[in-house]
Protein backbone atom coordinates (compact mmCIF):
# COMPACT_ATOMS: atom_id res chain seq x y z
CA UNK A 1 0.00 0.00 0.00
CA UNK A 2 1.50 3.51 -0.83
CA UNK A 3 1.37 5.24 2.81
CA UNK A 4 1.93 8.93 0.71
CA UNK A 5 -1.59 8.60 -0.25
CA UNK A 6 -3.14 8.14 3.28
CA UNK A 7 -0.81 11.03 4.05
CA UNK A 8 -2.50 14.90 4.49
CA UNK A 9 0.55 16.83 3.49
CA UNK A 10 1.18 14.72 0.29
CA UNK A 11 0.36 16.99 -3.05
CA UNK A 12 -1.14 13.57 -4.60
CA UNK A 13 -4.30 13.28 -2.21
CA UNK A 14 -5.26 17.09 -3.46
CA UNK A 15 -4.41 17.07 -7.05
CA UNK A 16 -5.07 14.24 -9.16
CA UNK A 17 -3.42 13.51 -12.48
CA UNK A 18 -0.04 14.71 -14.30
CA UNK A 19 -0.30 17.64 -11.65
CA UNK A 20 0.72 15.38 -8.58
CA UNK A 21 4.62 15.11 -8.49
CA UNK A 22 6.21 12.57 -10.55
CA UNK A 23 9.14 11.26 -8.46
CA UNK A 24 9.83 8.59 -11.42
CA UNK A 25 10.41 10.83 -14.17
CA UNK A 26 11.57 13.71 -12.41
CA UNK A 27 8.62 16.13 -13.71
CA UNK A 28 8.08 18.58 -10.84
CA UNK A 29 5.58 21.82 -11.95
CA UNK A 30 5.36 24.20 -8.96
CA UNK A 31 2.50 26.01 -10.25
CA UNK A 32 0.42 22.74 -10.93
CA UNK A 33 0.68 22.11 -7.07
CA UNK A 34 -1.04 25.46 -6.56
CA UNK A 35 -4.50 26.08 -6.13
CA UNK A 36 -3.67 29.91 -7.52
CA UNK A 37 -0.65 31.78 -7.67
CA UNK A 38 0.65 35.22 -6.25
CA UNK A 39 -1.45 37.79 -5.53
CA UNK A 40 -4.78 35.92 -6.59
CA UNK A 41 -4.48 33.76 -3.48
CA UNK A 42 -4.97 36.79 -1.00
CA UNK A 43 -8.27 37.43 0.87
CA UNK A 44 -10.41 40.19 -1.28
CA UNK A 45 -10.45 43.61 0.27
CA UNK A 46 -14.28 42.81 1.23
CA UNK A 47 -13.79 39.65 2.87
CA UNK A 48 -10.47 41.10 4.80
CA UNK A 49 -13.02 43.88 5.99
CA UNK A 50 -15.53 41.59 7.05
CA UNK A 51 -12.72 39.64 9.43
CA UNK A 52 -10.99 42.50 10.68
CA UNK A 53 -14.69 44.20 11.60
CA UNK A 54 -14.25 43.25 15.01
CA UNK A 55 -10.64 43.89 15.73
CA UNK A 56 -9.65 47.38 17.38
CA UNK A 57 -6.24 48.81 16.03
CA UNK A 58 -3.45 49.10 18.81
CA UNK A 59 -2.87 52.82 19.96
CA UNK A 60 0.57 53.79 20.75
CA UNK A 61 1.74 57.15 20.13
CA UNK A 62 4.72 55.27 18.39
CA UNK A 63 2.65 52.83 16.14
CA UNK A 64 3.15 55.27 12.90
CA UNK A 65 1.40 52.75 10.27
CA UNK A 66 -0.65 49.81 11.46
CA UNK A 67 -4.31 48.97 10.94
CA UNK A 68 -5.59 52.47 10.44
CA UNK A 69 -5.18 52.89 7.51
CA UNK A 70 -3.35 49.63 6.52
CA UNK A 71 -0.39 50.09 4.17
CA UNK A 72 2.22 47.84 2.77
CA UNK A 73 4.21 47.80 6.19
CA UNK A 74 3.86 48.33 10.02
CA UNK A 75 6.30 51.26 11.28
CA UNK A 76 6.67 52.00 14.71
CA UNK A 77 9.26 54.69 16.23
CA UNK A 78 12.30 53.93 18.52
CA UNK A 79 13.01 57.48 18.59
CA UNK A 80 13.33 60.85 16.97
CA UNK A 81 16.04 59.29 14.13
CA UNK A 82 14.56 55.55 14.04
CA UNK A 83 11.79 53.52 13.28
CA UNK A 84 11.19 50.10 12.43
CA UNK A 85 9.60 48.50 9.62
CA UNK A 86 8.21 45.31 9.20
CA UNK A 87 6.26 43.49 6.70
CA UNK A 88 6.00 40.16 5.59
CA UNK A 89 4.24 38.47 1.81
CA UNK A 90 3.85 34.49 1.18
CA UNK A 91 2.00 33.35 -1.80
CA UNK A 92 1.61 29.97 -3.62
CA UNK A 93 3.70 29.45 -7.05
CA UNK A 94 3.78 31.86 -10.03
CA UNK A 95 6.38 30.02 -12.13
CA UNK A 96 7.76 26.68 -12.36
CA UNK A 97 11.68 27.43 -11.94
CA UNK A 98 12.29 27.10 -8.09
CA UNK A 99 14.66 29.56 -8.46
CA UNK A 100 13.05 32.42 -9.96
CA UNK A 101 10.09 31.44 -7.70
CA UNK A 102 12.34 32.05 -5.24
CA UNK A 103 13.46 35.54 -6.21
CA UNK A 104 10.32 36.60 -6.91
CA UNK A 105 8.52 35.95 -3.53
CA UNK A 106 11.50 37.44 -1.99
CA UNK A 107 11.33 40.67 -4.17
CA UNK A 108 7.74 41.20 -3.24
CA UNK A 109 8.59 41.19 0.72
CA UNK A 110 11.34 43.24 0.39
CA UNK A 111 9.73 46.02 -2.03
CA UNK A 112 6.67 46.36 0.92
CA UNK A 113 10.15 47.94 3.25
CA UNK A 114 11.23 50.21 -0.09
CA UNK A 115 7.56 51.02 -0.24
CA UNK A 116 7.86 52.83 2.88
CA UNK A 117 10.99 54.67 2.63
CA UNK A 118 12.59 52.39 4.57
CA UNK A 119 15.95 49.98 4.36
CA UNK A 120 15.83 46.05 4.72
CA UNK A 121 17.97 44.62 7.85
CA UNK A 122 16.36 41.25 8.17
CA UNK A 123 14.32 38.92 6.74
CA UNK A 124 12.81 35.55 8.08
CA UNK A 125 11.99 32.39 5.08
CA UNK A 126 7.81 31.67 5.50
CA UNK A 127 7.80 28.24 3.97
CA UNK A 128 5.00 25.72 3.29
CA UNK A 129 5.93 22.70 0.94
CA UNK A 130 5.17 19.08 0.07
CA UNK A 131 7.34 16.41 1.80
CA UNK A 132 7.82 14.72 -1.83
CA UNK A 133 9.36 17.97 -3.07
CA UNK A 134 12.92 17.45 -4.85
CA UNK A 135 15.62 18.62 -1.85
CA UNK A 136 17.01 20.34 -4.71
CA UNK A 137 14.19 22.11 -5.81
CA UNK A 138 13.72 23.51 -1.70
CA UNK A 139 17.90 24.93 -2.12
CA UNK A 140 17.31 26.38 -5.21
CA UNK A 141 14.25 28.54 -3.88
CA UNK A 142 16.16 29.16 -0.55
CA UNK A 143 18.97 30.29 -2.36
CA UNK A 144 17.62 32.16 -4.49
CA UNK A 145 15.62 33.86 -1.62
CA UNK A 146 18.96 34.56 0.00
CA UNK A 147 20.60 36.41 -2.86
CA UNK A 148 17.79 38.73 -3.41
CA UNK A 149 17.93 39.68 0.54
CA UNK A 150 21.42 40.49 0.37
CA UNK A 151 21.18 42.37 -2.93
CA UNK A 152 18.99 44.50 -0.85
CA UNK A 153 21.25 45.09 2.13
CA UNK A 154 19.78 43.03 4.28
CA UNK A 155 20.30 39.24 5.76
CA UNK A 156 18.13 36.39 5.62
CA UNK A 157 18.80 35.01 9.03
CA UNK A 158 16.35 31.74 9.60
CA UNK A 159 12.23 31.22 8.91
CA UNK A 160 9.73 28.38 9.77
CA UNK A 161 9.19 25.78 7.16
CA UNK A 162 6.30 23.47 7.66
CA UNK A 163 4.59 20.46 5.48
CA UNK A 164 1.27 21.83 2.97
CA UNK A 165 0.44 19.78 -0.47
CA UNK A 166 0.34 23.25 -1.48
CA UNK A 167 3.89 25.19 -2.07
CA UNK A 168 4.11 28.54 -0.54
CA UNK A 169 7.15 30.79 0.28
CA UNK A 170 7.96 34.64 1.44
CA UNK A 171 9.36 36.38 3.60
CA UNK A 172 9.14 38.39 6.46
CA UNK A 173 11.13 41.47 6.57
CA UNK A 174 12.62 44.22 9.54
CA UNK A 175 13.67 47.38 8.05
CA UNK A 176 14.69 50.11 9.47
CA UNK A 177 13.83 54.04 8.18
CA UNK A 178 13.49 57.80 9.19
CA UNK A 179 10.18 58.36 11.64
CA UNK A 180 10.01 62.54 10.64
CA UNK A 181 9.03 61.72 7.48
CA UNK A 182 5.38 61.28 6.53
CA UNK A 183 6.32 57.79 4.66
CA UNK A 184 2.90 57.23 3.01
CA UNK A 185 3.56 61.17 1.23
CA UNK A 186 6.39 59.84 -0.09
CA UNK A 187 5.73 56.80 -1.66
CA UNK A 188 2.90 58.49 -3.56
CA UNK A 189 5.44 61.22 -4.51
CA UNK A 190 8.51 58.68 -5.59
CA UNK A 191 6.49 55.45 -6.22
CA UNK A 192 8.33 52.11 -5.33
CA UNK A 193 12.24 52.27 -4.86
CA UNK A 194 13.92 50.35 -6.85
CA UNK A 195 15.63 46.81 -6.06
CA UNK A 196 19.22 45.81 -7.61
CA UNK A 197 18.54 45.30 -10.95
CA UNK A 198 18.32 41.64 -10.85
CA UNK A 199 15.39 41.92 -7.92
CA UNK A 200 13.95 44.40 -10.33
CA UNK A 201 13.61 42.16 -12.92
CA UNK A 202 11.82 39.52 -10.68
CA UNK A 203 9.84 41.33 -9.78
CA UNK A 204 8.60 42.68 -13.56
CA UNK A 205 8.74 39.49 -14.53
CA UNK A 206 5.76 38.73 -11.61
CA UNK A 207 3.79 41.41 -12.96
CA UNK A 208 3.90 40.17 -16.18
CA UNK A 209 3.11 36.65 -15.26
CA UNK A 210 0.84 37.54 -13.30
CA UNK A 211 -1.52 39.75 -16.08
CA UNK A 212 -0.96 36.75 -17.95
CA UNK A 213 -2.39 34.05 -15.93
CA UNK A 214 -6.31 32.95 -16.54
CA UNK A 215 -8.40 30.25 -16.15
CA UNK A 216 -7.24 28.91 -19.37
CA UNK A 217 -4.49 26.71 -18.22
CA UNK A 218 -4.47 23.61 -18.06
CA UNK A 219 -5.60 21.36 -15.08
CA UNK A 220 -6.26 25.16 -13.70
CA UNK A 221 -9.82 26.26 -14.72
CA UNK A 222 -11.34 24.43 -10.91
CA UNK A 223 -8.65 25.96 -8.97
CA UNK A 224 -8.92 29.78 -10.86
CA UNK A 225 -12.30 29.85 -9.14
CA UNK A 226 -11.11 29.67 -5.37
CA UNK A 227 -8.78 32.72 -6.12
CA UNK A 228 -10.76 34.99 -5.03
CA UNK A 229 -10.42 34.03 -1.08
Amino acid sequence: MDESRLDPYSSRNRIQGDAALNLNTGTVKLTDLASCGGCAAKYSAARLEQLLAGFVPAEAEDLLVGLAPADDAAVYRLDDERALIFTLDFFPPVVDDPADYGAIAATNALNDVFAMGGTPLLALSIAAFPEELPMEMLAAIFAAADAQVRAAGGLLAGGHTIRDAEPKYGLAVVGHGAPGRDLAEERRAAGRRALPDEAARHRADHDRLQARRTPARSSSSARSAGCAR
